[in-house]
């Protein structure tokens, strides 16, 4: 593995640090902000920044709400990941068709 992907999986792992932090901050679901911030890098990170802080209980020490905005934007971090999966999955099938036919047809 050379630097740059060493760099990159750097860069995408401190998203997800960074969301976990922020999310903490916020009174918010830590986990599910983490990985909202795993998948979709630089934006789940700017939605929990731009969030807010959610009402706090010190006595019972959870949050009162339920934190859907997290629930939906890891919902749609699947979803969106997930398409671009079989998208590329699709492209690489019909680019093999292709090169095999080029080959058998002696192009």
């Amino acid at each position: 593995m050379g630097y740059l992907e060493i760099l990159v999986v750097i860069v995408w792992a401190s998203f997800a640090v960074g969301g976990y932090t922020a999310a903490r901050e916020r009174h918010r679901n830590k986990w599910v902000w983490s990985l909202v911030c795993l998948l979709t890098g630089i934006l789940g990170l700017c939605v929990v920044l731009c969030s807010s802080h959610l009402d706090y209980d010190e006595e019972l020490e959870y949050t009162e709400e339920w934190d859907l905005l997290g629930w939906l934007m890891l919902i749609v971090a699947v979803v969106a990941t997930y398409a671009v999966a079989i998208s590329e999955w699709n492209r690489l099938q019909n680019q093999l068709f292709w090169d095999n036919y080029n080959v058998l047809m002696g192009y």
